[in-house]
Parts: C-alpha cells; structure tokens; sequence
C-alpha cells in the first residue's frame, strides 16, 4: 500500500518500506529484531525520472532516457527484491548499495552477503543476508555477476561478454530477520560427522536455546550431509563450518572465516 510517499508491504516475517524517491533506503523491520535494514537504492540509479507501481507490487524507478530501470519487489516469503535492469551496453554495470547505520557487510566464501550488527556478538549479530547474485540477459542466458563490499556499501558487479544480450536484469534478495548463527572449527567438524544424529540434535537444542529442539535429528543430518558432500572438513582459508537457523529451521550451511 502507498503510505505517504513510500510503498509499505507486509508480510509474517517483515515488513518493507520503499520509498517513491530513489535517493532515499529502503528499510525492512522485522518483529524478532531490534535493528532495522537501511538500504540503499543504487546509487547509479538515484537520478531515475519516473517512479511506479506495477500490477504485481513491484515498485519501478526508471531513467527516462532509457539506460537502466531498478525495482524493488516484496516475496510471500519476506525476502525483498532488489532489481536492476540494464537496458544497454552503455548503461551501468556496477550497482552500489549502501548499508544504513549499525550494520555492516561481510562477503562469504559462497558469494553471499552477511549482514552484521556491528559491534554485535555471536550468535545473534547475523541479522540477514544478500543472497547469492543472479543476471540473466534477454535470451535468458547467464551473466557473470558478483558483490565486492566496500566499507558499509556493496557494489554487484555485472560482467557481460561478446555474447551478452541487451537487457540484463540483476538480483540481490535480501533476507532479514532474527537469526541464529551456529559456528563449529575444523576440530569439532571432524566429531560432529562422527557423532550419531540423535546425538548431535540434542547439542543443537542446548546451543540454539531450544530453538532447534523440533526436527533436531533431521538438522543434524543435514549438517552432516553437508560435510559429507564437501569431503571433509573446511578448508584453513574459510576453517569454520556456519549453521543459519531461523526458528526451528535450517537456513543455511556454509565454510566462513
């Protein structure tokens, strides 16, 4: 809904504010998290001309000379959509978001986007993340992309080749609300993959709070898996094992520094 000059979307998980003006952050609240997500609109597309509402809810900045476009889209989910489209070859092809106050980005060995309550401390500083960076181009072929984080700003990087047809869209997803972050070292990987399930479902339940109590078995079988399908333990350069729960629910699993 449009609530004096921004679009307000809601769901269970969060709820998203876009601003009409495209120099302005979108902010995402979350009732388990006690500090709001600023972000940034590009910073390449803060001189967009027009603002609208699609029929879908997606709000839409556009350059009316027609060199790029950017969107932001809310999913069922509460993961927040932030969309860029560049419309041609000489059009931008780096996007820089900027992080409001009091939290920062840290880039992961998988891509992704940490997002930290600075000077916060385990396990709740992680309050989301930017998922993994897409671009696809107009016959739906790949784009190379990647983050690059600098201070408090992360830049996608679009790498088209001789190949790349105009438009390309690219997409950071934002995910954000009260996470638990588990982190096991090299040595207590190499126990947990020896340890039974039921086991290392009950060490789940004590270190989450309770929180994982429910289907504790079934994550510690996917944690692992996940050590399993790697081959064995982190390597020295990313040596931790991470574990993401939501609630009751793995989020994620990944090697971090």
């Amino acid at each position: 809904m449009d609530d004096g000059g921004a679009l307000v979307a809601r769901t269970d998980a969060t709820t998203t504010v876009a601003p009409w003006d495209p120099a302005s952050h979108v902010t995402l609240t979350s009732d388990g998290t006690s500090t709001p997500l600023m972000l940034s609109l590009p910073v390449e597309t803060r001189g967009a001309d027009e603002t609208a509402v699609a029929d879908d809810g997606t709000l839409v900045y556009s350059d009316v000379d027609g060199r790029y476009s950017a969107a932001v889209q809310v999913a069922a989910d509460g993961t927040t959509r932030l969309l860029t489209i560049t419309q041609a070859s000489d059009g931008p092809h780096e996007f820089t978001y900027e992080l409001g106050e009091g939290v920062r980005p840290e880039l992961a060995a998988d891509g992704t986007v940490r997002l930290v309550i600075d000077g916060g401390t385990a396990p709740e500083e992680h309050i989301g993340e930017l998922g993994k960076p897409w671009a696809v181009d107009a016959s739906g072929r790949d784009v190379a992309t990647h983050y690059e984080v600098n201070g408090t700003s992360v830049v996608q990087v679009i790498e088209p080749d001789s190949e790349t047809v105009y438009p390309v869209v690219a997409d950071p997803s934002v995910s954000f609300g009260w996470y638990i972050y588990i982190r096991y070292s090299r040595a207590e990987q190499r126990t947990i993959a020896g340890l039974s399930a039921l086991v290392l479902g009950s060490a789940l339940c004590t270190v989450s709070a309770g929180l994982a109590c429910v289907g504790g078995s079934a994550l510690a079988f996917l944690i692992q898996q996940y050590i399993r399908d790697r081959g064995g333990v982190c390597p020295v350069s990313y040596p931790r094992l991470e574990v993401r729960l939501r609630y009751s629910h793995l989020a994620g699993i990944q090697c971090v520094k």
